[in-house]
């Protein structure tokens, strides 16, 4: 998240749209699409052209999609951070995967929270 007080004036134009595209989601979905140019990235995949929606690597786990350093098109110099652009079924298949972990997450910590009582 913007941990700084929001900028209310930009040197110009191009800078105010640059950080448009690397912190506001809607722009930053388009700026990846059109990066990988509308293909699903996996390697090997034939989706059609236009079959693509967006991903965080580094999954959101409901944390939302406000303004923020999340939505930076590649990650960080940690590795957090970045986008992907995947065909529906590659991204249904990653965000199945994560539901999963954090369900198991959420069952373990009741688990251990049960076992100190």
């Amino acid at each position: 998240m913007i941990d700084s007080p929001r900028r209310r004036t930009w040197c110009s134009d191009k800078c105010g749209r640059a950080w448009q595209r690397e912190h506001i989601w809607r722009f930053a979905r388009s700026t990846a699409k059109r990066r990988a140019k509308y293909r699903c990235v996996r390697p090997g995949c034939t989706a059609a052209r236009r079959d693509c929606e967006v991903n965080h690597i580094t999954p959101r786990n409901g944390n939302g999609y406000g303004p923020g350093c999340h939505h930076h098109l590649l990650p960080d110099e940690f590795g957090v951070g970045g986008l992907e652009v995947l065909c529906r079924a590659h991204h249904a298949e990653i965000t199945k995967a994560q539901a999963t972990a954090r369900a198991e997450a959420r069952r373990a910590t009741k688990l251990a929270s049960e076992t100190t009582l």
